[in-house]
């Protein structure tokens, strides 16, 4: 098992990415993404922090309670779920199924996370670049070097593992259609 980094032994961009999901995307994934080709629009980013509001990785919870497992974050978050209807090309896949799901393992390696797509092979197709990144990404694995794949543990096209303090046997990341089993 890695040891967890001191949040603040990271240089500044990695300080930054943490507690900022949108320059998390901008930083770690646009580089190697072809198809993101435009600035972030503002609709994009108020679509993240809708999604995060009130949440343990809200970055509003993230710069008072720095370690979104512990018991303050988790006392301080509430649980709810949210809707957004949003239209197609509107970078939802590349949002709300990578760079959310990838942001939030750089920032708490104990957390659990389903992708769930109609059918298990649509949500599998953002678990590919999701593995890409935390297995090849350099800038990410410099500034995250706690952020490790556990392929020891299970490292497939339905589910990851990263390396963790805990032994769970939950994947870090699990892929599922919508009439699928969690």
């Amino acid at each position: 098992m890695r040891a967890y980094h001191d949040p603040e032994s990271k240089t500044p961009e990695a300080r930054r990415a943490r507690i900022d999901p949108i320059y998390f995307g901008e930083r770690y994934v646009k580089p190697h993404d072809a198809r993101w080709t435009t600035e972030t629009k503002q609709f994009q980013v108020d679509m993240v922090h809708h999604l995060l509001r009130g949440s343990r990785f809200d970055p509003v919870n993230l710069a008072e309670h720095p370690n979104p497992s512990s018991a303050e974050a988790k006392t301080n978050s509430i649980t709810s779920f949210r809707t957004a209807w949003i239209p197609i090309e509107h970078a939802k896949t590349t949002w709300l199924s990578i760079v959310l799901p990838l942001w939030a393992l750089a920032v708490d390696q104990e957390c659990m996370i389903c992708l769930i797509g109609n059918r298990q092979k649509d949500a599998q197709k953002a678990l590919g670049p999701i593995k890409w990144h935390i297995a090849h990404n350099q800038l990410l694995r410099a500034d995250f070097p706690e952020l490790r794949p556990d392929e020891k543990a299970g490292w497939s096209d339905e589910r990851i593992f990263v390396e963790r303090k805990s032994r769970s046997k939950d994947p870090s990341i699990q892929t599922s259609g919508i009439t699928g089993t969690i």
